[in-house]
């Protein structure tokens, strides 16, 4: 992540990972039922918290910038972050192998 020195890895697994953190949060906000002005205070609140533009918080690009071999592990069903998370991480290039999990 930009601003963050790296971490040396071989291999690296994403399980059930959002691909992008500000959809998932503004998809939080809509099933709490927030309002606009509820949903900015919240997203000013997770950037005070986070110390960085939510922008910055996109991963679908991690796997093609580190480089390593990644495994993609996510169910089909799941509520918390769908299943296009999976696939636009395994879209964004790079070595990675997408898995679907029953359930």
């Amino acid at each position: 992540m930009e601003g963050q020195p790296p971490v040396p890895v071989k291999r690296l697994a994403l399980i059930a990972a959002p691909h992008s953190m500000p959809r998932l949060l503004h998809r939080f906000g809509r099933t709490i039922g927030l309002n606009a002005r509820s949903q900015s205070w919240f997203d000013a609140h997770v950037k005070r918290l986070a110390g960085r533009e939510l922008a910055s918080l996109e991963s679908a690009d991690v796997p093609r910038q580190t480089r390593v071999p990644t495994l993609v592990l996510h169910a089909h069903n799941d509520r918390e972050a769908p299943f296009s998370c999976a696939e636009a991480l395994a879209a964004s290039g790079g070595d990675v192998t997408l898995k679907a999990l029953p359930g």
